[in-house]
């Protein structure tokens, strides 16, 4: 990425426009730590961005479209806040799902959100999905980050978090100018989260969040939230 590209965004208005400002300001302080068997591994902005950029690509590339939704199944992972600023990236939102959720918990979310693409963690995760499969007729790839367990896996729909990365990077060069244009058009009244909540009768109810730009003291305010209807 080109990490200066973006020093002239005075008043970033989405998540990804406070990532790649921020970036280009700070390419190599940490933003990001794992601990990886056992050894703190980090990530730095700059780092953080390029897979954002490049797994946003990858998404757009596999024919992920603002009105289309992303769901994330895993644990607090980079590549789950990875995948996040990614759909909002390309304008589409997304909603996430803990692994101990059950399959009917997550069949139910999946096909209420219309979810078009689903990131998972793992394995476990994978077999969950393929379990309900036939019920998501509107999911085109799922894409794992930890190939644990998968190897052998044969279905054509399954796809490796790396590779998406991979394809996000041969979209950018064949589309050079693209990637700055999706940022600097976010907007922060554009629809980037979708979460669930318990209701009186256990159906998950769903709510919807925008991004909000910081108050006149440089403080990020609470995000917005209202119901959306019942389809």
């Amino acid at each position: 990425m080109r990490t200066t590209a973006f020093r002239d965004i005075t008043h970033p208005e989405t998540l990804p426009q406070y990532l790649f400002k921020h970036a280009a300001v700070n390419p190599d302080g940490p933003a990001l730590r794992e601990r990886i068997y056992g050894i703190w591994q980090v990530l730095t902005w700059s780092e953080y961005a390029d897979q954002v950029q490049y797994f946003g690509l990858g998404l757009k590339h596999l024919g992920l479209l603002p009105e289309h939704t992303l769901a994330i199944v895993g644990d607090n992972r980079p590549e789950w806040v990875i995948a996040e600023l990614a759909a909002q990236v390309v304008g589409a939102k997304s909603i996430g799902i803990y692994q101990d959720a059950v399959v009917n918990e997550v069949e139910y979310i999946l096909t209420h959100a219309d979810v078009s693409f689903i990131v998972v963690e793992d394995q476990e995760q994978v077999d969950k999905i393929l379990e309900m499969w036939p019920s998501l007729s509107g999911v085109k790839n799922v894409i794992y980050f930890d190939p644990k367990g998968l190897r052998n896996y044969s279905e054509e729909f399954l796809l490796y978090f790396p590779d998406v990365l991979e394809m996000g990077r041969s979209y950018d060069q064949a589309h050079p100018d693209e990637f700055e244009a999706l940022v600097r058009n976010g907007k922060a009244s554009d629809l980037a989260i979708l979460f669930y909540h318990l209701r009186d009768d256990c159906q998950p109810q769903a709510c919807h969040a925008h991004p909000r730009q910081p108050d006149q003291h440089g403080k990020q305010s609470t995000r917005r939230r209202s119901t959306l209807s019942w389809r």
